[in-house]
């Protein structure tokens, strides 16, 4: 419920009331799972993203984000998921190099990763780098389900990204891949709380740091 509130851009004087109230027991709910079992890596991921969800107006909540992510890839260093929950944080922080890099990481662990390659995708995308955002939104279609509304989105896209490339660039057949199993894409926008231009307008409060 924090994080729905905190995505709004307009609140109510009793949901910023609330808001600060709602965070802070999110925050504590999510440290005492970790504190229970500190070697489940599932309990380390959902405290990094409480946190990512909480970074427009939770103070540190950036920084504690980043070392509960990082503490999930120090349990788990071989899944990529891991690696790239990390890389779409950093990406809605818009340190492109930390998320590039994640998200290869991400890739080199799981070749048909259609959620990092969209990842990927969307960065290059943002870089201007239609070619090659192009080039691995072909690829994430083609770890998709046919006919899926994933890829459908992703055709899309694709179709979007053509209009900037010239004809030389665009076309060639769609590459086969076989994903080992059936995948879904996580949106880019809304996957790890990424900042808003225009954040609620609620105090800045304080939120206990993650366990060390």
């Amino acid at each position: 419920l924090a994080h729905a509130l905190s995505g709004k851009k307009n609140l109510s004087d009793a949901e910023k009331q609330t808001l600060p109230r709602l965070a802070q027991l999110a925050i504590v709910e999510a440290r005492n799972a970790v504190l229970l079992y500190r070697t489940n890596v599932v309990n380390w991921d959902n405290l990094g993203r409480t946190y990512a969800g909480l970074t427009n107006f939770a103070a540190g909540s950036e920084n504690w984000a980043i070392q509960s992510f990082e503490q999930r890839l120090i349990l788990d260093p071989l899944n990529p998921q891991a690696r790239l929950a990390l890389g779409a944080f950093y990406l809605s922080l818009r340190q492109q190099d930390n998320a590039q890099n994640l998200i290869r990481q991400a890739i080199a662990l799981k070749q048909d990763y259609a959620n990092a390659h969209y990842y990927l995708a969307a960065l290059l995308n943002s870089e201007k780098k239609y070619k090659d955002a192009y080039k691995e939104l072909q690829i994430t279609v083609a770890f998709l389900p046919p006919d899926s509304e994933d890829s459908k989105k992703v055709v899309s896209e694709m179709n979007e990204i053509a209009k900037l490339l010239p004809e030389s660039d665009i076309g060639g057949e769609i590459p086969q891949g076989k994903s080992e199993e059936p995948q879904q894409l996580e949106p880019v926008s809304s996957s790890s709380g990424a900042i808003q231009s225009n954040p609620p307008s609620v105090p800045t409060i304080s939120v206990p740091e993650p366990p060390r």
